[in-house]
């Protein structure tokens, strides 16, 4: 069994390539830069790397020869460095050149996201229509009806999961929020009963893997989530893990949403760099977005191995490990 990965790179991606090599299979990593490759992957023994890029369709000749699966999971995230036409180009057209050029392979396994359907649901099932907020989730939208489409013209198996809110030890992504928390700067935004779903990274790796040659995997769309919890249960979790105490006072959500398009045009529009609260981060704060697992449970015999306690422990861990709060 041979696989193609896209996006090993990125954080799911190391996760998932290292988890593929401890497995056994014969992974061939598809990277723009030779640089990028992290030392974890440098000691891999059954890993192989080819400079390409989804964008480009000639760097991709031959990139998928003899491999049986591919896992794509590369793509250009929605935030304020990155242009919508780049997030289409990538997500979209990269999408698309990938699926073009993957006539031969057996499965193809696309990394999706829940926010394809919006924001304001409790355990979103996958048969829910679709309503994205923005650029990175409407791009994910036409990705998803892209590769099944294609994937139906060529005759591929393909399977879309949808990871919802990953993190764990890797994730830089989160570390702002865990430095305001840790010095008691993080404030409940409204009521603080958002829901949201969690999900520890190697929990949505594990996933991943058990589509490979799975007929209950074919064709089909699985959100992958941990425990279903409150935006206020999470956040007081990560300050327990630090010992200290979540600020009792709230901030009415429409000070906040005020608040933030205010920071959005001074540090995006005139500063030109990333503003420490943003609009859909409040968004995330305050709605409800959280998914069912139900499917992948049953289908992919899928299980969250640590509970939501353990698996901050260990983010937070990591992070003093890498001196990333001082």
């Amino acid at each position: 069994m041979r696989i193609l990965v896209t996006g090993a790179t990125g954080f799911i991606g190391r996760y998932l390539t290292e988890t593929l090599d401890e497995k056994g299979y014969h992974c061939r990593c598809l990277v723009r830069d030779i640089n990028n490759i992290s030392e974890i992957h440098k000691g891999l023994k059954h890993i192989e790397f080819v400079v390409g890029d989804i964008t480009q369709p000639r760097s991709l000749a031959g990139i998928t020869d003899n491999i049986d699966v591919v896992f794509h999971l590369a793509a250009l995230l929605g935030d304020s460095s990155n242009r919508d036409s780049d997030i289409w180009n990538v997500n979209v057209n990269g999408t698309r050149h990938l699926v073009e050029v993957s006539s031969d392979v057996q499965q193809f396994i696309f990394s999706s996201t829940p926010g394809v359907q919006g924001f304001g649901y409790k355990k979103a099932t996958e048969d829910l229509p679709y309503g994205p907020a923005g650029m990175y989730e409407k791009s994910k939208v036409t990705a998803e009806c892209m590769v099944m489409q294609l994937c139906a013209e060529r005759r591929i198996k393909w399977s879309i999961l949808r990871p919802d809110f990953v993190y764990g030890p890797g994730d830089l992504r989160r570390v702002p929020l865990y430095k305001r928390i840790k010095s008691g700067r993080m404030y409940l935004i409204g009521t603080g009963q958002a829901s949201i779903s969690p999900t520890y990274v190697t929990d949505a790796v594990n996933a991943f893997i058990s589509c490979i040659e799975n007929k209950h995997a074919y064709n089909s769309i699985f959100n992958v989530s941990g425990e279903q919890v409150t935006v206020e249960y999470f956040l007081k979790t990560i300050a327990s893990s630090f010992g200290v105490p979540l600020p009792t006072g709230k901030v009415p959500s429409f000070l906040a949403y005020s608040g933030a398009a205010l920071f959005e045009l001074v540090y995006n529009r005139i500063l030109g760099v990333e503003s420490p609260i943003t609009t859909s981060k409040v968004r995330f704060l305050t709605q409800d977005h959280s998914t069912d697992n139900s499917k992948a449970r049953m289908l992919l015999d899928f299980r969250s191995t640590l509970t939501l306690e353990q698996g901050v422990k260990r983010t937070i861990e990591w992070c003093r490990r890498e001196r990333l709060f001082s």
